[in-house]
């Protein structure tokens, strides 16, 4: 795994710079001399001198002690034997090595190609860790190697980094599965769960970075296996330990601490003061209402506040943003009062209303009645848009529960005000068709004025069910003014009062006991729904028509037949028909009349369906209705309406 130091620029020595070799010392002759100029065996061009390699780069990690340029006395060197470790000089420096002293009489050799895989080169005189090889002597040179050496030295000083909890220095070598490949002079793994604090999602981009880390594991066989372990997060959160204490033992209530935010929610944000994770509440932002806490602080930005809740015991801590600056709303009397002309931005639009921005940290609310007099199921959202500037009046000011009622009408008049003058009962009005419901249509007469005609004042006619059946929106009608209630703001409006009322007409002509002719419209499950006279409606109730179900039955609708009047209510405009009292004569001729065609037969009257008790106390048989007689042609309406005045004035 050392050889890897050749990637990633991690080792422990200090770099070395080659200066020029000194002249050299008394030396058996059969070795080379350091300053002359030196050739590689078999080399066709001189190799090289060891200053040209001045500038090489083999810079390493610093660790937070450096186990290995520990540099004793030369008269401590002892003698090494083969297969230990000890200290060395360097005495001369060769194109295949490192000639180093070892306290013996016969000097060691260090490979030179140790020193491409990484290792700095060192220079003359320089004490370094070897370890005699189990090898035989080259060129009467006892094989050393400075790299296991170092590996062994390493190893030793991180097996004692862990059990001290001693924190080293490493880099990021690549990324790997589960987590990092690290290099502390060693190979190592940094788990993705002990990299930070929270389970970072990116660790890709952490590449050839430093940081210190912990020991987390170690074995004594970590050199051959790299089974080492290490930790970032074991230090930060010692830090972070630290740091709490310290802030726990500072912090107090309405102090005034500096953090930085960490994170923002949709309720409010997380700041560290160090150590501690603060909350800033939504509601404690500003003094004017905040949407998203976004919109005023960004993530890593620093900010002051003052704390406003406190708990030791908890490590809770509660913070102001707002409390950094004098409250607004305390002297909001001094600046406005009510009736004051103001203009505002509108910083949001609700269904019930709309807020305005007064000026900073002072927001107003504009009510959807406070839009107009009368339109109030107009559309905000329509009318109003984010950022325009409104014009209107201050109506209520509560600075103890932080509100503010505006109102956009009080800049006109009231037009209710002098309603019941400008519209007394019984005028007739002109207006366009606003709205409509199932209760009936709304009607504006003017900007600010709006009437109600009621489904019931609608028309005379009880088969429209629905304003839309007869009105269209944006048309103009004519109404006449039936009420006004000026404290409600109602004003009742009728169109059927504009047109003929067919009961005057009725109840001028027929009274009580006349029999007459009307027209079955329909069915109901209380009666049948017959019309007298145009535009005229009644309903005859089963128990009023005699006779039995099966001769009830018989009545068609679309066909005309005698009733008798038995109430005629001219206050409540109600009539009541009724078939009972109806003489036979009457009945058969009338219903003998209505005959159209032989495929549509008249319908029998109860009183031929079944005897009356009348016919039984007669003791003169009846007559014989002629059947072979060819059926009349089929009345008009006009025309029966035209036969019914006419048999009631007979009658008469």
């Amino acid at each position: 795994m050392v050889g890897d130091q050749n990637d990633n620029g991690a080792n422990m020595a200090t770099t070395k710079t080659l200066e020029s070799v000194p002249a050299a010392t008394s030396r058996p002759p059969k070795r080379e001399s350091a300053k002359q100029e030196l050739r590689v065996p078999g080399a066709p061009r001189p190799a090289p001198s060891f200053t040209d390699s001045a500038d090489a780069d083999f810079s390493t990690p610093e660790i937070l002690s450096d186990p290995i340029n520990t540099t004793p006395a030369k008269d401590t060197i002892k003698p090494l034997r083969r297969g230990e470790l000890g200290k060395g000089r360097v005495v001369g420096l060769l194109a295949s090595g490192v000639v180093v002293d070892i306290g013996r009489k016969v000097e060691g050799l260090i490979d030179i190609e140790e020193f491409k895989e990484g290792l700095a080169l060192p220079q003359l005189d320089d004490n370094i860790d070897v370890i005699v090889q189990n090898q035989k002597n080259t060129d009467n040179y006892l094989p050393l190697s400075h790299k296991s050496a170092r590996q062994k030295v390493l190893s030793k000083f991180l097996y004692q980094a862990h059990r001290d909890g001693t924190p080293v220095k490493a880099k990021v070598v690549s990324e790997t599965q589960g987590g990092l490949k690290v290099d502390v002079g060693l190979p190592a793994f940094l788990p993705r769960s002990q990299i930070d604090l929270r389970l970072p999602q990116k660790i890709k981009e952490l590449t050839e970075s430093e940081f210190f880390v912990k020991i987390i594991k170690f074995s004594k066989l970590s050199s051959e296996k790299g089974d080492i372990i290490v930790s970032r997060r074991a230090i930060l959160e010692e830090d972070l330990r630290r740091r709490k204490e310290k802030t726990l033992s500072e912090i107090s209530f309405g102090a005034t601490v500096e953090g930085t935010i960490k994170s923002i929610t949709s309720y409010g944000v997380f700041v560290d003061i160090g150590g501690i994770d603060a909350f800033l509440h939504i509601t404690d932002i500003s003094y004017s209402r905040v949407n998203n806490p976004s919109d005023i602080v960004q993530v890593g930005a620093t900010i002051r506040t003052k704390v406003i809740k406190y708990d030791s015991e908890k490590e809770k801590v509660s913070l102001s943003l707002k409390a950094m600056k004098p409250d607004p709303w305390e002297t909001l009397k001094d600046r406005y009062k009510t009736g004051d002309r103001v203009s505002g931005q509108v910083t949001r639009v609700a269904n019930f209303g709309v807020f305005l921005g007064i000026e900073e940290d002072i927001e107003g609310l504009l009510h959807q009645s406070e839009v107009s007099w009368t339109n109030r199921s107009a559309s905000l959202a329509k009318k109003f848009k984010v950022g325009q500037t409104v014009e209107c009046v201050i109506s209520k000011m509560d600075p103890t529960k932080r509100r503010l009622s505006l109102s956009v009408k009080a800049l006109t008049p009231d037009p209710w005000s002098e309603i019941t003058q400008t519209h007394p009962i019984g005028t007739v009005v002109e207006g366009k068709v606003v709205s409509m419901t199932t209760y009936g249509a709304f009607i504006k007469l003017k900007e600010d004025l709006e009437g109600l005609v009621h489904i019931t004042d609608l028309t005379r006619d009880s088969t429209v069910h629905h304003p839309k059946e007869i009105l269209e929106r944006g048309h103009t009608v004519r109404a006449v003014v039936l009420h006004v209630e000026k404290t409600k703001r109602r004003l009742s409006l009728g169109m059927k009062q504009l047109e003929p009322d067919p009961w005057d007409d009725f109840s001028a002509c027929h009274s009580v006991g006349d029999v007459i002719e009307a027209r079955v419209l329909h069915r109901t499950s209380s009666g049948i729904l017959v019309e007298p006279a145009p535009g005229l409606k009644t309903l005859c109730h089963w128990t009023e028509l005699g006779g039995s179900q099966k001769t009830r039955r018989a009545l068609k609708s679309g066909r005309v037949y005698n009733f008798q009047i038995l109430d005629l209510d001219n206050l409540r405009q109600q009539l009541r028909l009724g078939r009972r009292g109806v003489p036979r004569k009457e009945i058969r001729k009338i219903d003998n009349n209505v005959v159209s065609n032989p495929k549509t037969r008249p319908i029998e009257s109860s009183a031929q369906s079944s005897p009356q008790k009348s016919s039984r106390s007669e003791k003169t048989p009846q007559k014989k209705v002629n059947t072979t007689r060819q059926p009349k042609p089929s009345l008009t309406f006009a025309s029966y309406v035209a036969i019914s005045g006419a048999s009631v004035k007979k009658q008469r």
